[in-house]
């Protein structure tokens, strides 16, 4: 798998290809991504907004703790039930637990 950046990163997002291969493919397959990078403020309203509540946010998946100039967040966050929000499909439990 090769990538490289498509376009200089402005702080907030960043675009790039990734070009698959393999013998059992005919040719190379090409996929564009895009990520998107929020700030603490701006990911608690958007996951307010979809009806999710924080538990906690973290530096890194060792529980580090969360500081400004962090660049990865990693969210805990529950579904608040009840709420009138509507979850983006990626968001919806296939069993949700209450």
């Amino acid at each position: 798998m090769k990538r490289r950046n498509t376009a200089p990163f402005d702080g907030r997002l960043v675009s790039f290809p990734h070009t698959f291969e393999s013998d059992s493919l005919s040719k190379p397959r090409v996929s564009q991504s895009t990520l998107q990078f929020l700030d603490a403020a701006t990911l608690n309203a958007e996951h307010a907004a979809a009806g999710l509540a924080l538990d906690d946010h973290f530096d890194d998946w060792d529980r580090s703790p969360l500081v400004d100039a962090d660049l990865e967040i990693i969210t805990i966050a529950r579904r608040v039930w009840g709420s009138s929000a509507t979850l983006p499909h990626c968001l919806t439990p296939r069993d949700p637990v209450q």
